[in-house]
């Protein structure tokens, strides 16, 4: 059975095999496996303004092939050890994730390394890779969910705000207009040591590990990239409501909610957290759930959550359900009116004890498990915090109280001020605000 995860930070050995590589290891009772999670600065937010589908396509193109071994030759040579490597891209950070036999590292470290630093990046490689890309947004362009998110955070947040996502239209001419050279020159400036973290959790071969990272990384260059910080803080458009048409739908997306202007490093951000928790982020025993599906039967999809605050970026309050397009104005009436509620009253005692109870639980579960205790420390390196986090978290969640919490919500929540976006088969002519707020 694996080790109990507390007191976790204490059982992680880190190092700096080579100046700019970051190794944090953590010895845990999995036998036989090495989980790898790790990241370096490179996400989206480093894309030119021209151009802001360049980052994510470098990443995707990692491991299309390098100047020495194809594509499929790589792939086999993790095979044939029972390993497996694979890439993807978020705002701030290029992630890695795998998985090896202890004695693989030196194979494994290797061809990390070779795609990381020897990408080909070529233009029949880039045409694959677009076209997935292009397919994708395809899909997204026709997802209610997807665009009524869109169009929220363009009200909610400026451009050039992390928050801020772009439309697909202009992701498509990005693509459209992205070159092979003009992917090589991203990777050539902004790839290199520096910020490179690797994680390793299972049964970890330390001495061998370290030594092929010093090996297979030797001479590769320091990149310039440092963690951004938002430019400007969230304006929000307070009061806000509209409607993205999209024909042919059977379900209409909602998405209502506001900017904080906090982020997860403030007092006041798990309180809050909790809040919206107890509001509709437990499963079948939120308070969204509980009324808008159960009890009146107008969805199967309702959530609300605190997101985007991390990295220090200022975040934002938001609930989403989907409904019949004859269902809509009164499933729009029903959130109105517990989003009322929930500013005025809060939570309860027993909300709030449910909801520690479920984040405990299943914060000890996940850390039962090597690769989710790999990404957990890869997560708290990148958020700028001390290893000790992953421990003190628990103590956050345990000394929550029904008084800041209820605090919290009181001066975040303004349902006056929330936005409205609904996307689907629904005319703009027919879309209002949901009266009383």
């Amino acid at each position: 059975m694996p080790n109990t995860p507390t007191h976790i930070h204490k059982r992680i050995h880190a190092s700096e095999p080579l100046a700019g590589v970051r190794l944090f290891v953590v010895e845990t009772g999995l036998k036989g496996i090495t989980r790898i999670a790790g990241s370096l600065l490179g996400g989206t937010r480093y894309s030119p303004v021209k151009n802001k589908a360049l980052a994510s396509i470098v990443a995707e193109m990692l491991d299309e092939g390098t100047r020495r071994h194809s594509k499929h030759a790589l792939a086999e040579r993790l095979e044939s050890v029972g390993a497996s490597l694979s890439f993807s891209s978020g705002s701030n950070y290029v992630r890695f994730d795998g998985a090896m036999r202890p004695k693989n590292a030196s194979l494994f470290v290797e061809t990390l390394a070779e795609e990381l630093r020897e990408s080909a990046f070529r233009a029949s490689a880039l045409r694959s890779v677009a076209a997935r890309a292009l397919g994708n947004l395809d899909a997204e362009a026709e997802d209610t969910g997807a665009q009524a998110g869109i169009r929220f955070s363009e009200l909610l947040f400026p451009e050039g705000h992390p928050n801020r996502a772009q439309t697909t239209e202009r992701s498509r001419a990005d693509i459209r207009r992205t070159s092979a050279a003009e992917v090589l020159k991203f990777h050539t400036r902004a790839y290199g040591t520096g910020s490179l973290v690797i994680v390793a959790a299972g049964e970890v071969d330390d001495a061998l590990l370290e030594q092929s990272i010093r090996v297979h990384f030797h001479g590769w260059k320091h990149s310039p990239l440092s963690l951004m910080k938002p430019e400007r803080a969230a304006e929000g458009q307070g009061g806000c409501s509209e409607v993205v048409h999209i024909r042919d739908k059977a379900s209409v997306s909602l998405v209502v909610g506001a900017s904080i202007g906090i982020s997860a490093t403030h007092e006041d951000f798990y309180p809050l957290l909790a809040g919206f928790g107890v509001l509709g982020g437990l499963p079948f025993i939120s308070r969204l759930f509980q009324s808008v599906r159960e009890r009146l039967g107008l969805t199967y999809h309702i959530t609300a959550s605190v997101e985007g605050a991390l990295y220090r970026t200022d975040g934002y309050w938001v609930v989403r359900a989907s409904f019949a397009p004859e269902l809509l104005t009164r499933g729009k009436e029903a959130i109105a009116r517990e989003l009322e509620r929930f500013a005025l009253r809060g939570v309860s005692a027993r909300e709030l004890a449910e909801y520690k109870q479920a984040v405990l639980g299943g914060h000890l579960v996940g850390l039962a498990s090597a690769e989710r205790i790999a990404i957990a420390v890869r997560g708290t390196i990148e958020q700028e915090r001390p290893l000790s986090f992953l421990d003190e978290y628990l103590k956050i969640v345990r000394g929550l109280t029904l008084e800041n919490v209820n605090r919290a919500i009181k001066r975040y929540v303004r349902p006056d001020q929330a936005c409205w976006v609904a996307a689907g088969s629904v005319e703009r002519g027919a879309w209002t605000r949901p009266s009383g707020v």
